[in-house]
């Protein structure tokens, strides 16, 4: 018997194998972001939270600010965020992470490697870096190396909330390319923005090409 669950997952999977559906790609609201303010979250040794600005900052009482609860305390410093231009995940539905309301994600790349002489198996995560030169609050989109007309018009069809479990379905169709740029699907979708005649896309940092987002 179909339930609305396996039907979504059936109509999903379709769409992904034959990259035709160009609202799939789209699901997610990105926004690009900067991280003005973080600190360690009071409860929880491992996670952090910050408030990240989504909107230009010239008039300080007019910023928009989401703030974002991260699991990032084992990889980073707090000074390697901390003013940082990142890719926020902007229509998550809330949750709140130990006490604390959380109401979006930053966008992060991770890399999983066994190369060590011993053995030891080391675990890196890094932000997802938007494009240059593009504006706090910019939405960003998936599209298609050959589709000048774009996927999706983000001002008649604004994003709804997913849940974290349609986020993760999702996620297992993201990765940096060899070349550093964010993906979806197979690797036709990239992540960027149209600036000034140019398609601009978001990358990962060196040393994290063909691995995972998440």
């Amino acid at each position: 018997m179909f339930t609305a669950r396996s039907i979504f997952k059936l109509n999903f999977s379709r769409c992904q194998s034959t990259i035709i559906d160009k609202s799939i790609p789209n699901l997610l609201d990105l926004r690009v972001g900067f991280i003005k303010h973080i600190e360690k979250h009071p409860g929880a040794d491992s996670l952090y939270v910050s408030q990240v600005a989504l909107s230009p900052q010239d008039h300080e009482d007019e910023v928009k600010y989401v703030q974002i609860v991260s699991g990032l305390v084992n990889f980073l410093p707090m000074a390697e965020l901390f003013n940082r231009r990142v890719v926020v995940v902007n229509n998550l539905k809330p949750s709140s992470m130990r006490g604390v309301k959380s109401s979006g994600m930053l966008l992060c790349s991770e890399k999983i490697s066994d190369g060590s002489a011993d053995g030891e198996v080391t675990h890196k995560v890094m932000p997802i870096s938007p494009p240059a030169m593009v504006e706090l609050g910019s939405l960003l989109e998936f599209k298609v190396s050959n589709d000048i007309k774009g996927n999706v018009n983000f001002d008649v069809d604004p994003k709804k909330r997913i849940k974290s479990k349609v986020w993760k379905e999702f996620a297992n169709h993201l990765k940096s390319n060899n070349a550093g740029v964010v993906c979806w699907g197979d690797q036709t979708w990239t992540l960027g923005i149209e600036k000034d005649g140019q398609w601009r896309e978001a990358t990962v940092d060196s040393g994290f090409e063909e691995c995972p987002i998440r």
